[in-house]
């Protein structure tokens, strides 16, 4: 993991927890204010109606999807965190979306609950093999995992040199050689089928979304 990578999840680790209130600002300043639009392009694939964010953040996520009929729940460890997204989000009005304060490696749900399990810009501990087993047994026969993982923002023509610069110098957006066929093969490796993952392009740019399916081969 070169100085940069490293940075960023120092970075994020504060933002998180002592910094929590800062945390949609830097997001929007370092994703050219298109952040909260890559987090809702995930929202055509949870067709089913139960769906579990993991590292929900701030929110905005479960605030998109609190005016559907499904059963959303937000599961955060970060109590900072929870709070912010309680106040997005009014959870006092409704039963749903319903927050949760724990540990991803250990879900705190039964066995086949969940038709999605989502996560966006996960956080390193999502690719544990105890999140990914977790994730495996609370989700329903072919129930899927969808991971946002990475996203490239689109530019006005006036702005591309300065995107080519940053994509060459400072690598901001750039997948590290070698991360998707890793991270596919961990969630292979925990049980998941049909993983694959997809480049789509959107308003904002393009997202990286990485998928698997429970089958009932996996149980």
């Amino acid at each position: 993991m070169d100085w940069r990578r490293r940075f960023l999840y120092f970075l994020f680790d504060l933002l998180y927890h002592s910094f929590a209130w800062g945390y949609d600002f830097v997001a929007a300043v370092v994703s050219f204010n298109s952040w909260k639009k890559w987090v809702k392009e995930v929202i055509p694939y949870l067709q089913g109606e139960s769906v579990l964010e993991l590292g929900c953040g701030t929110g905005h996520l479960l605030k998109a999807l609190s005016h559907s009929r499904k059963k959303i729940i937000g599961l955060d460890l970060s109590p900072q965190m929870i709070r912010l997204t309680q106040k997005r989000i009014n959870t006092r009005n409704q039963t749903f979306p319903f927050l949760v304060r724990a540990d991803g490696r250990a879900l705190p749900f039964k066995e086949n609950t969940f038709d999605h399990i989502v996560a966006t810009f996960p956080s390193p501990y999502i690719f544990d093999e105890t999140t990914l087993r977790s994730a495996l047994f609370t989700l329903k026969e072919n129930g899927s995992i969808i991971f946002l993982l990475s996203a490239i923002p689109s530019f006005p023509d006036s702005l591309e040199r300065i995107h080519g610069w940053m994509m060459q110098r400072l690598k901001i957006f750039e997948i590290p050689t070698g991360f998707l066929d890793m991270t596919r093969k961990k969630v292979e490796g925990c049980g998941f089928q049909q993983v694959h993952a997809e480049w789509k392009t959107c308003s904002s740019g393009k997202i990286l979304v990485l998928f698997g399916v429970k089958s009932v081969q996996t149980q």
